[in-house]
């Protein structure tokens, strides 16, 4: 069942599975995750507040954006 999403080294991608699981984009996930992360740990943001600064973030897909 989890076979789709072991890595070569014998770990799981999380992102992938979640991607498969909930229809969103792996990207999507894989921003979110960070930018949640980046905000509340380096710039100190509370869950609540990285929460809503993400939710607007998102209306810009960032995920889609090539850099």
């Amino acid at each position: 069942m989890f076979g789709q999403f072991k890595n070569p080294d014998g770990t799981y991608n999380g992102a992938k599975a979640l991607s498969a699981a909930s229809g969103l984009p792996e990207g999507e996930i894989l921003w979110t995750f960070n930018r949640l992360k980046h905000l509340m740990t380096a710039d100190g943001k509370s869950k609540d507040e990285a929460k809503a600064i993400v939710r607007e973030e998102a209306k810009c897909k960032p995920w889609e954006q090539r850099k």
